[in-house]
């Protein structure tokens, strides 16, 4: 694709301490000369344990070996700016305000959070407040030629066998105005409006209200949409086979290659859409480099394998389990029970939870406190 390219674009970059984050900085470091960069300003938060942002830049971003293939004086290109997403005009200092609304000539938010459980108030602060705030300061950017935000090929509920999901917002039974209010004032029913929608958590329920939401109010604002599907290890890019992230599918393989998950709820002939991390990030800088009339560019993109080159979740498990025979990192990974859910009960109790209750009450007699408590989590895990 031939991008639309700006004599030394500034970026601002969000949720940049992130998997996909980081990679996408990768991605626009590693093409600097391409895209005719001049600096890149990642908006972070200061921690609760008073960590500042710079700090948090350096001990969760630079450090990480996503960035290890690139020139040594990579940083030199980054600017960190302390913010917080959920927060009015992004809790910015007036004189970086003033700074970003001179300089920015392109947005990409990749800031969520991707727990799936979270209530409802908590998922909706992470994934439609924060959304509007980077939008509304987007809004009053001089320079602004793009914005980009990152959502989830998961907000639309599952449709039914093959049928197309569309790059379009998925029709909603209410005004999604109306439900964000409900969710701010406290009086949302989650229960209800996922049953409603038919989405089955928070994340992928407010990530679709977040999509309507940007979409009602962009205005004169350049916006799309790119949804990634499952989101996994790299292809090529930083380097292939790279991850750094527990979530979602790479804690099923975490957990399985570990020989600790031995049960599965699933059906074993279902198609997994996982796409590769660094894709996903050539995806969105693609999308925000987009040449021509940003009136052709597509609203809504997805980034996913599709039905065609899609993985079977029986692959997926053999191939996870034969990787980690091969390289084992702790038990030895094999006859993982996989139902749909008909004789998981009884598999889940005898692979799980009687083991786990049996060692939690070994280390208890024994005065194995920490043993204990690494039980415990694995078996919330």
């Amino acid at each position: 694709m031939k991008l639309s390219l700006t004599k030394g674009s500034q970026i601002l970059l969000t949720g940049v301490t992130g998997f996909v984050g980081k990679v996408v900085l990768e991605e626009i470091l590693r093409r600097r000369e391409e895209l005719n960069l001049g600096t890149v300003y990642v908006l972070i938060r200061e921690k609760g344990d008073a960590t500042s942002p710079d700090d948090r830049f350096m001990k969760e971003v630079a450090s990480s070996p996503c960035f290890s293939e690139l020139p040594s004086n990579w940083t030199r290109h980054v600017k960190v700016v302390s913010g917080d997403l959920t927060r009015d005009e992004l809790a910015l200092q007036e004189a970086t305000i003033i700074g970003l609304r001179e300089r920015v000539t392109h947005i990409i938010n990749c800031a969520a959070s991707v727990e799936f459980d979270l209530p409802i108030a908590a998922a909706a602060a992470a994934n439609i407040t924060s959304a509007i705030n980077v939008l509304e300061f987007a809004r009053s950017c001089e320079r602004l030629e793009s914005f980009v935000s990152v959502s989830t090929a998961y907000v639309t509920p599952h449709p039914g066998v093959n049928v197309t999901v569309k790059e379009e917002l998925v029709p909603l039974p209410f005004d999604a105005e109306e439900v964000y209010a409900s969710i701010l004032d406290g009086t949302a029913d989650e229960a209800a409006l996922m049953t409603e929608t038919g989405h089955p958590n928070t994340y992928t329920l407010t990530k679709c209200l977040s999509e309507h939401l940007l979409a009602n109010r962009k205005g004169n604002v350049p916006l799309a949409i790119v949804r990634p599907s499952i989101i996994s290890a790299s292809w090529q890019y930083p380097r292939p086979g790279w991850i750094d992230s527990h979530a979602a599918f790479a804690g099923f393989v975490a957990l399985i290659g570990a020989g600790y998950l031995k049960a599965i709820v699933a059906d074993d002939s279902t198609v997994l859409d996982i796409v590769p991390c660094d894709e996903v990030a050539d995806r969105v800088i693609n999308t925000t480099f987009w040449n021509g009339d940003l009136e052709q560019r597509p609203f809504i993109q997805h980034s996913v394998t599709g039905i065609d080159k899609g993985c079977r979740i029986d692959a997926c498990l053999s191939g996870i389990e034969s990787y980690f025979q091969r390289n084992p990192v702790e038990r030895w990974p094999d006859n993982t029970f996989v139902s749909n859910g008909r004789a998981h009960g009884f598999q889940n109790w005898r692979k799980h939870t009687a083991p786990g209750k049996l060692a939690g009450a070994w280390f208890t007699v024994s005065g194995q406190e920490k043993k204990k408590r690494q039980v415990s989590k694995l078996m919330d895990r």
